[in-house]
């Protein structure tokens, strides 16, 4: 069970790759914000994984080089949102081997 969450994060890393997202929604000071461990171990998880990628994007270096008046974006502004949710949805998953792990364990 556990190879098959490494799996998702593996995968999921690499589809942040395939949409050249930002990282944003990665980062440790919003992952930290929640009490979630979960959520901030797979989000670092796939920090990890995506360390030295040239194809994900860093929001500040693309959006906000300078700043003009635009009557619509060209780019999303936004990753989708099953992109930006993954910690979110594979972090409870975490939480719940790790959990399922430590009664095994104790008893």
């Amino acid at each position: 069970t556990r190879k098959l969450l490494d799996w998702a994060v593996v995968c999921s890393s690499a589809i942040n790759e395939i949409v050249a997202a930002y990282d944003d929604h990665l980062s440790l000071e919003l992952n930290q914000s929640k009490k979630h461990i979960g959520q901030r171990k797979i989000a670092e998880q796939m920090r990890a994984h995506l360390k030295d990628s040239k194809l994900t994007r860093k929001r500040e270096h693309h959006l906000y080089k300078e700043v003009t008046e635009v009557s619509f974006f060209e780019d999303k502004v936004q990753e989708y949102y099953s992109i930006r949710c993954i910690p979110q949805i594979l972090g409870p998953v975490l939480d719940t081997l790790n959990t399922t792990e430590k009664i095994l364990v104790e008893e």
